[in-house]
């Protein structure tokens, strides 16, 4: 899973111990981010390297038992290393889409505290792999439809010093065909989210050109693979996938250098493995105290 490679910059951080007042946390980027806030990033490594756990997470076979191409129960089973990562320091958001809305939910303590295992799966619900998921009585969908790259939020929480991971460098005019593909599934029942779908282009660019200003501001720093290694996003063997990983991890080492002496800052944090071609993003942090 491309995944990987951010688990591998978070890998780096928790050995640098570099730490973060706020954390967002969209689709697989919630898993790996709960790891990284109870100092267990080897969950995350034992479950990427481990393809016969991958095997029974992603299967057409789970489309008969579970209605859903993924099966999330076998991701977000520990309710208490969740409980765990929401009394760490830092301050976790999860990120989902309103399938009746189309609009971003911003789930924080409170109703991770309510709800958490549900909203983690719901915030990695993408279509059309996987149908809404419930929270609550309310449909919720993939975060990254409704805000990809959530860097301007970030800016409005005080955000002055940001990092960005993705798997591929952010490309402005990205073109997610798929996404219109998968509108189609949702026209009929939830239009909010079939909207939310078309426009995730338009969103995805204004935010790429958004990094790019804040890029030459000095106050964003962007970390990508320069290799995939061939890794997809729903691979299921391991070739390549500790690669990818060791270069998360070499890069990870950046972020120290662009904080500073200063390590402990805000961030965000996104994946999005279930995007196929350029954007999958990962993470943002500041220095604000939130």
């Amino acid at each position: 899973m491309q995944a990987a490679f951010a688990a591998g910059v978070l890998a780096c951080l928790q050995d640098e111990h570099i730490s973060f007042d706020l954390c967002y946390g969209v689709s697989a980027g919630a898993a790996n981010l709960v790891n990284f806030l109870t100092g267990d990033m080897e969950a995350s490594r034992s479950f990427y390297l481990d393809p016969e756990a991958r095997k029974k997470v992603f299967s057409f076979s789970n489309f008969i038992t579970k209605g859903s191409y993924v099966d999330f129960d076998r991701i977000y089973n520990d309710s208490e290393k969740l409980t765990k990562a929401l009394d760490a320091d830092s301050s976790l958001t999860v990120v989902a889409t309103n399938a009746f809305t189309g609009d971003p939910a911003y789930f924080t303590k409170r109703m991770l505290e309510k709800h958490g295992l549900e909203i983690l799966k719901a915030s990695s619900s993408l279509p059309p792999a996987c149908p809404p998921h419930l929270v609550g009585n309310i449909p919720y969908l993939d975060g990254g439809i409704a805000d990809l790259v959530p860097v301007k939020k970030a800016l409005e929480q005080g955000a002055d010093k940001i990092v960005v991971l993705s798997t591929y460098p952010l490309q402005e005019e990205a073109d997610l065909e798929k996404f219109y593909s998968a509108a189609l599934l949702f026209d009929w029942k939830y239009p909010g989210a079939a909207k939310a779908l078309r426009e995730n282009v338009i969103r995805y660019n204004e935010a790429v050109a958004l990094v790019r200003q804040l890029e030459a501001e000095g106050k964003l720093l962007s970390i990508y693979a320069d290799d995939d290694h061939g890794v997809q996003a729903l691979s299921r063997g391991t070739a390549g996938v500790q690669e990818l990983w060791d270069q998360g991890y070499e890069k990870g080492k950046l972020v120290r250098d662009f904080l500073g002496a200063d390590s402990r800052h805000s961030w965000w944090r996104r994946l999005l493995p279930f995007i196929p071609p350029k954007p999958p993003i990962s993470p943002i942090q500041n220095d604000q105290q939130s």
